[in-house]
């Protein structure tokens, strides 16, 4: 299901904060990732995931909803 649905998709990779759970954001001038909750450069988790759940995600976040995402490690 996955193949069908990412793989051959719409795959997208989105950056986690690894303390927060918000997504967080690659700063160019620094070259480091940002969090906009935790506002400083964090380490951060890749998760992968379709395109349209990414942006169903920042849809949520546009309307003040809080999105925090899970990630663990692979198994």
């Amino acid at each position: 299901m996955r193949d069908r649905y990412i793989d051959q998709s719409d795959k997208t990779i989105i950056y986690v904060c690894k303390e927060c759970g918000t997504i967080a954001f690659f700063n160019q001038k620094t070259n480091e990732f940002f969090c906009p909750r935790c506002q400083s450069s964090v380490e951060v988790k890749p998760l992968i995931t379709s395109y349209a759940s990414k942006l169903f995600i920042e849809e949520l976040m546009s309307g003040h909803v809080d999105v925090r995402l899970s990630v663990e490690e692979e198994i």
